[in-house]
């Protein structure tokens, strides 16, 4: 899976293969992928990058209520997906070859540990909306201090981690030091043994400062305080790519691999698959159409704006900004099944019928399924704003609406990447897709209308692969001098 053009190696520029294990932790299941590197040394520029080997193990859903916003699941669960992952790796004959391995996870999903490991609760998953009046207690102290952050709403990393430490209090759980996870942690955790470390991507919706490169001293306080007394502490952070520690002496002997394979800090899901798209100048930018509508923007500057929905990670030399709206493929499957869309869509794209649709059309159509946006338009109040359908709609009018809400989606693409300008984002110059969104060919050629820039096809849509390249793109080894923790 090489999308690059390899230039010519001299003699003074032997090529050093290295093979990287990269691993996708999902919702639905977990995917790894095995890939060989071909670098040059001198510079450190890949070269190529080869896929020897893909696995995908599937694995239950979360548990779900309705009623109270819950959305967990037990580290059991991952624990036994990651077992049949690597039985699968292992039957490969790359399996031993490799000398790093590096995952991605959902962000914002989180539990609490004891010191050795032992889960004091279940994890809350990064779609948990349970802790609204910790949220509340968290917005104050921003509102107070004016902070920048991005762990604000009921579903951050920190807000779930308040929730969590009632939990251990109320089921009077004696132990001497509570350990803040992250689903990635504990993946890493699996791996080395090692507890206490995370990485800059997953800690900024704890809190953590990208900007300064610290824990502020609010986030402190507030878990100080709202921990009523349990030893709780928050990890060492490193940067994505940065080495961790090597692979435990008992899980390298379980599966046959080397001591010396190192593991790498990794990053979020959405992270990967940006990683993989190939995007990585500034002013390159991903729109990812899966259930939302998702945009990340590589800039030189970060952006922070709570109001909207927008943070930024830190990404090698450069920020990725970021923003989600409520609308997205969901909306066409709420008034459309998968088979009907695919016909209307085949329909659609017959030479007769493209002229109803590849111009710009309405600029106030606006696809949501119920009320409230959060990105490029901050409003708890704003209404969809597409066609009404009859109770019995006749053909035209269904064809009517799906290209409605195309156009809505270019829409609000438009407008999202036009929001992180006047922010002073970078300007796009190259546009990536990635997400299910991609398969619909009409809403690929229609948003060329609406944003004038290059667009480019990813080099892969496999998130496995996409956080392989933390490694291969951004890791540089360190001295023994280094404290690679303080990184």
């Amino acid at each position: 899976m090489t999308k690059r053009t390899q230039p010519p190696i001299t003699d003074t520029q032997a090529p050093l293969n290295i093979f990287i294990l990269g691993v996708d932790i999902g919702t639905s299941g977990v995917r790894g992928c095995i890939v060989e590197v071909n670098k040059q040394v001198l510079s450190n520029q890949i070269l190529a990058e080869t896929v020897h080997v893909e696995c995908s193990v599937s694995m239950p859903h979360p548990t779900q209520s309705h009623q109270t916003n819950a959305s967990s699941q037990s580290p059991k669960v991952w624990e036994k997906a990651f077992e049949k992952l690597f039985s699968q790796l292992a039957e490969s004959e790359h399996f031993k070859q490799v000398q790093h391995i590096v995952a991605d996870a959902t962000s914002s999903s989180v539990l609490l540990v004891d010191s050795k490991g032992t889960p004091l609760t279940d994890a809350l998953m990064y779609n948990d909306q349970q802790a609204q009046k910790h949220a509340q207690t968290i917005q104050q102290y921003v509102d107070i201090g004016g902070y920048k952050t991005a762990a604000t709403g009921a579903s951050s990393t920190l807000a779930k981690v308040l929730f969590l430490t009632e939990s251990v209090k109320r089921t009077q759980l004696h132990t001497n030091s509570v350990v803040i996870c992250h689903q990635l942690d504990w993946f890493n955790f699996w791996l080395t043994g090692l507890l206490g470390i995370t990485d800059e991507n997953n800690a900024l919706k704890l809190g953590y400062d990208s900007v300064s490169e610290q824990w502020p001293n609010w986030v402190e306080a507030c878990l100080t305080q709202k921990s009523a007394g349990l030893p709780i502490s928050l990890p060492n952070v490193v940067k994505p790519g940065s080495r961790i520690a090597e692979l435990s002496i008992c899980f390298a002997n379980h599966w046959g691999l080397s001591t010396n394979v190192s593991v790498h800090a990794g990053t979020t899901d959405s992270i990967a698959g940006f990683l993989a798209s190939g995007a990585n100048q500034s002013g390159d930018a991903v729109t990812s159409l899966g259930s939302t509508l998702a945009l990340k923007l590589v800039s030189e500057k970060p952006i922070f704006n709570s109001a909207f929905g927008i943070y930024s990670h830190r990404l090698g030399q450069n920020w990725l900004v970021g923003g989600a709206s409520n609308s997205g493929g969901a909306v066409l499957l709420h008034y459309f099944d998968l088979d009907e869309l695919k016909q209307r869509l085949t329909d659609l794209n017959q030479p007769e019928n493209q002229p109803l649709w590849q111009n710009k059309s309405n600029p106030n159509y606006y696809p949501l399924i119920k009320t409230g946006e959060r990105f490029p338009i901050a409003d708890a109040a704003f209404k969809s704003r597409i066609p009404a359908l009859s109770q019995r709609p006749k053909h035209s009018e269904k064809q009517a609406l799906l290209i409605a809400i195309m156009q809505g989606l270019a829409n609000i693409e438009q407008m999202g990447y036009e929001r992180l300008e006047e922010l002073e984002a970078s300007p796009v110059k190259r546009l990536f897709s990635v997400g299910g969104g991609t398969q619909n060919t009409v809403w690929q050629q229609l948003r060329k209308a609406y944003i004038p820039v290059e667009f480019v096809e990813p080099d892969s849509l496999n998130a496995a692969f996409g956080v392989t390249r933390l490694v291969s793109l951004f890791y540089q080894p360190i001295s023994s001098k280094d404290d690679s923790f303080n990184r």
